[in-house]
């Protein structure tokens, strides 16, 4: 044990260093029997490790060929040679920050599975540096069009994954959504709900395995908001199943605090954004099914499209 508390206070980034500063706040604190202590830092690094693999497992594969992206004319032109804020940004979505999101229990799914039904579950009033983009398997999809593409006037952005994966220096953090189902205030995670993940079983497994400890830990006050803060690279993998239809997946940027990456738009109130360290590869753009002055429209959108591709 002693070995376990010297090498933890060693820690001074990552994830681990939650489970650091728990024991270094154990060491300053009023001290509980050591045997206490080790049975904590024994289920918060068993947590890590299943948050680890739960990242893992919702990672995509590369396997996918292609994934879309719903949005405006507007929003896409932004990518564009004519309105991007410098060459460098030419080809790059801007990853928005999660207060954006049209969900109102975006990042809460998760602890309401762990916690069931009957415990409150309190929520910081800090907002969290996480950004995300949206992507879908469900190209041309009506549901699509209507909720994310400015009410079916806007486009599909059809991107080729394989390409994206080959031309980035980076690994790409794009992951899919798993969908938990609300029955009567308890969630639960259902097959069907999921189909689009083919490990299915694994995330299953250590869902169950995550709740089993929060079961056992879930009367100390001290220990649960260091178990919560590990839960941060995950709490938004989650969503509630009413949106399975979506078959969502995104690329996430976490960070622990404000840094020269944070972008802002124009806005009277600006919003916060990032741009990821890869370009898209654009394989296709569908128009919506309300998309009006075609005419009028496209003759500049075609030429802004090729000079992109001649930037890139």
């Amino acid at each position: 044990l002693e070995d376990i508390i010297d090498c933890l206070k060693t820690i001074k980034g990552g994830p681990s260093l939650f489970i650091a500063d728990y024991v270094r706040n154990w060491s300053k604190g009023e001290k509980k029997n050591k045997e206490s202590l080790l049975s904590d830092v024994i289920e918060l690094s068993k947590t890590k490790y299943i948050v680890d693999q739960l990242k893992s497992q919702l990672l995509v594969s590369r396997n996918n060929s292609k994934i879309a992206y719903y949005t405006s004319l507007d929003n896409f032109l932004f990518m564009c040679p004519n309105k991007a804020e410098k060459e460098e940004y030419i080809g790059k979505l801007a990853v928005m920050n999660i207060s954006y999101m049209n969900d109102p229990n975006e990042g809460k799914i998760l602890k309401k599975f762990l916690y069931g039904k009957g415990k409150k579950v309190k929520h910081e009033i800090n907002v969290p540096y996480v950004f995300f983009k949206c992507f879908t398997k469900q190209v041309d999809y009506l549901p699509m069009w209507e909720m994310y593409a400015d009410h079916a006037e806007g486009c599909c952005i059809v991107l080729d994954l394989n390409k994206m994966y080959k031309l980035s220096n980076k690994p790409i953090p794009l992951y899919q959504i798993c969908y938990l189902t609300n029955q009567k205030g308890h969630y639960i995670l259902e097959q069907d709900k999921n189909v689009h993940l083919s490990n299915f079983e694994d995330i299953k497994e250590n869902l169950d395995a995550l709740k089993n400890i929060f079961a056992y830990k879930s009367s100390s006050e001290e220990f649960i908001p260091t178990l919560n803060k590990l839960l941060g690279d995950i709490m938004y993998f989650f969503k509630d199943s009413s949106y399975s239809f979506e078959q969502e997946m995104r690329i996430i940027y976490t960070y622990d605090s404000a840094t020269k990456n944070f972008k802002y738009t124009n806005n009277k109130y600006p919003l916060l954004f990032v741009y990821p360290d890869f370009s898209v590869f654009i394989k296709e753009i569908i128009l919506a099914p309300k998309f009006i002055n075609a005419s009028l429209k496209i003759p500049f959108l075609q030429e802004q499209i090729e000079k992109m591709c001649m930037t890139l």
